[in-house]
């Protein structure tokens, strides 16, 4: 004998006609209509219990690492130590526009590395309290055809930078000066398809800073 479920969701069973006939099959599964109990589900946190323990554990772990780092900085100032810069760059750290880049290339003092030059802007610690003391801009020339290989240039600078501005961010502070620095990635011969490295870029980013103050 068939199951009968087969027939109800229109599936082949084989059936003899005896079976048919003698009325041992039904045409329809009888299915009850009583819905299964609902399982307990697991509860979710409400809005105001996430917005408790925003306030409880991660506000107060993020008072104590800003206060522990306020006094880290306080004390090696009292002390004449160097302060630490954090390595990260801000959007106000950054020279934008063609203005700023003419006006630091025209005015500025040229420093030469391998496959990167730049030029340095240095200005007096006049102006804007919460403006950074070193502002950087970074260029590729149109040389390299793709875009995306003039991105990945600039990309690279970038970070070179980030990760070693230190070396003139401590020393505009001692000296209350403020500065603008444009690196320019010089592309070699064009027979040489290769892009440079990380560790290429960072080498000559270093070489440069050193040389600005």
């Amino acid at each position: 004998m068939c199951n009968p479920l087969f027939l109800s969701h229109g599936k082949h069973a084989q059936c003899t006609n005896s079976e048919l006939t003698a009325g041992k099959i039904d045409n329809e599964t009888h299915i009850s209509t009583q819905q299964p109990k609902a399982e307990e589900q697991a509860r979710l946190p409400r809005t105001d219990e996430i917005q408790g323990w925003t306030q409880s554990a991660i506000a107060p772990a993020r008072q104590r690492k800003t206060q522990a780092y306020r006094q880290r900085r306080v004390s090696r100032a009292r002390d004449g130590t160097a302060i630490p810069v954090r390595q990260t760059l801000r959007r106000a750290e950054i020279l934008r526009g063609k203005e700023e880049f003419n006006r630091v290339f025209s005015s500025g003092r040229k420093i030469n590395g391998k496959i990167i030059k730049s030029s340095v802007l240095m200005e007096s610690g006049s102006g804007a309290q919460n403006s950074p003391l070193v502002r950087a801009g970074f260029a590729v020339p149109k040389d390299l055809k793709r875009a995306v290989d003039r991105n990945r240039v600039k990309r690279l600078m970038r970070e070179s930078y980030r990760r070693n501005k230190e070396m003139v961010v401590n020393r505009c502070a001692e000296l209350s000066t403020k500065m603008e620095i444009v690196f320019l990635y010089l592309h070699p011969a064009r027979a040489v398809k290769r892009l440079p490295t990380y560790s290429e870029v960072e080498t000559d980013i270093k070489l440069v800073l050193s040389r600005v103050i």
